[in-house]
């Protein structure tokens, strides 16, 4: 969902809607891309010379936003998913060619999902650990026909 269609729906934003500003600096602390200094906070030389460069910016930055960050300390319930980034990565890099619903997607990696409402804490860490991580890094894009199938 975009900021607009968030806002006509809710009056007030949760953290969870949004990647947090606190992940963006953590990350640009620790890959030292930025520092505190004098009570601000500065791009450092590595930094402003990625900025000059997206693409390398994104080489740099997307695969340690996804792979050495846990997710699932940003989700609502502390609980990652069962599995690891080689194989979603591979799964969804042949599933959502033709499109599939989260519940499809968790259905291929995990079996049956189930329809109590005991197993949606399984399938919203799925999606909060890793489809989430993938949207925020543009690589994936959300989908209304596809979440609704």
């Amino acid at each position: 969902m975009s900021h607009d269609e968030l806002f006509i729906m809710n009056k007030v934003l949760n953290e969870y809607d949004f990647p947090p500003l606190e992940l963006l600096h953590f990350i640009l602390l620790q890959m030292k891309l930025a520092r505190h200094y004098k009570g601000e906070f500065r791009i450092t030389k590595r930094g402003t010379a990625l900025l000059k460069s997206p693409a390398a910016l994104f080489t740099a930055v997307i695969p340690f936003f996804l792979f050495e960050i846990d997710h699932a300390t940003y989700s609502r319930f502390k609980d990652g998913p069962v599995g690891n980034w080689d194989v979603w990565l591979n799964v969804l890099n042949i599933e959502v060619e033709d499109g599939a619903s989260i519940k499809q997607l968790y259905e291929v990696l995990y079996g049956v999902a189930p329809d109590d409402l005991s197993g949606w804490r399984e399938i919203n860490a799925f999606q909060s650990c890793v489809l989430e991580p993938l949207c925020w890094a543009t690589c994936r894009s959300r989908s209304r026909a596809a979440t609704n199938r």
